[in-house]
């Protein structure tokens, strides 16, 4: 007579050692082709070994515990296209990773570090030959969510930044943001997008280009001129170094980007932590 169990190759009868002995009772009976350990269900295998060994008589073979495979590399266009991605490694991007409309990117951050690409503007504008640098840029109607430590950073440029919400959505639950430059924004805003941050620690560079030497220099937060009706920054919560986001110069004296029924307290010298009030 022949029995099939859970549809794995058939194996011979064998008497086996007192141990192993009740785990296999089910195989008992069966006859025909020999099956390799390899090939029996691993929560059976398991139970078979002793001290990581199939028991003596059973093909007197050891059993090969399965190595833990190996996670994949993951790429710039893993981001661009879209989905929830745990990062594996840190990442340059060549320009900025984009999130195009329609596009929704979950990033946890898992410990490592996206790095913005470095490229030149050729635009036929004034801007005409800056150099840029920032590791996200999000488009209208795209969506970008940020979680886990883990950093997220721009190169020096003439326009340097972590994020740009251009338009699309960004929710900010974590990481360390850092950008590098005399004229940047950290975290920019325009074209009626919406930002949200949670969490997470921004440290913005100095800004000497725009900003008076008698004026706090540390640009965490802005929102484009022209947008400021139809774009908006909301901090839940974070940790801001060098920048206060409740009383700051990012659209005028005393901007605040602080959501209702929170407050922003300095908890040492020169960094501030946004909280319930």
């Amino acid at each position: 007579m022949e029995l099939k169990h859970r549809n794995q190759p058939m194996v011979e009868d064998v008497m086996f050692e007192s141990v192993a002995k009740q785990v296999v009772e089910e195989y008992r009976g069966m006859a025909g082709g020999m099956a390799e350990p390899e090939h029996l269900p691993v929560d059976t295998m398991e139970g078979l070994m002793v001290d990581k060994r199939i028991p003596e008589g059973f093909y007197g073979k050891p059993y090969v515990v399965p190595e833990t495979p190996v996670t994949p590399e993951v790429t710039e266009e893993n981001l661009w296209r879209g989905g929830s991605v745990t990062l594996s490694n840190d990442i340059t991007a060549e320009t900025a990773i984009q999130v195009e409309n329609g596009i929704k990117t979950e990033v946890n951050l898992n410990g490592k570090k996206i790095l913005g690409g470095l490229f030149t503007e050729s635009n036929g504008t004034t801007s005409e030959g800056n150099t840029d640098s920032y590791a996200f840029w999000v488009k209208k109607g795209g969506e970008l969510v940020i979680d886990g430590e883990g950093e997220v950073e721009s190169q020096e440029a003439s326009y340097s930044m972590a994020v740009w919400a251009d338009g699309g959505k960004v929710t900010i639950n974590n990481g360390t943001f850092v950008n590098h430059g005399d004229g940047c924004d950290l975290i920019y805003a325009s074209n009626g997008a919406t930002v949200e941050i949670h969490g997470g620690e921004f440290k913005a560079t100095e800004n000497t280009k725009t900003v008076p030497a008698t004026k706090n220099r540390f640009s965490a937060l802005n929102i484009k001129d022209k947008d400021r009706k139809t774009t908006k920054i909301l901090v839940y919560g974070g940790k801001f170094y060098g920048f206060d986001p409740s009383n700051n110069l990012s659209e005028g004296e005393g901007t605040n980007f602080v959501a209702e029924g929170y407050k922003s307290v300095e908890t040492s010298e020169g960094i501030w932590e946004v909280m319930q009030a």
